[in-house]
């Protein structure tokens, strides 16, 4: 979830306050600060590929013709559910 403008600002201030106290300090937290490594484009392209993965294993699941077949279903569903869900959150968090 982003942050509001309000609650950067006061992160900026925070950040500006603790370099000017502590410099070491501060540019070792900067160095451990997680980068984002996916690109949106990476990220809905890992995403459309794990909601195909997941209608493939709806059809193979369909296609069995025991309980197994139905269990098989709906662990291909849940990857369709879990793909959309992931694929709409990353768009909206990157607005």
């Amino acid at each position: 979830m982003p942050l509001s403008e309000d609650e950067q600002h006061v992160l900026n201030e925070i950040e500006h306050t603790l370099s000017l106290d502590s410099p070491r300090l501060a540019s070792s937290l900067r160095a451990a600060r997680p980068r984002h490594w996916r690109s949106l484009g990476g990220q809905l392209l890992a995403d459309l590929s794990l909601a195909l993965t997941g209608l493939v294993v709806v059809l193979i699941g369909v296609h069995a013709n025991s309980g197994v077949g139905i269990a098989v279903s709906l662990i291909g569903y849940a990857l369709v559910v879990l793909s959309v869900h992931t694929m709409v959150s990353t768009v909206r968090s990157r607005r």
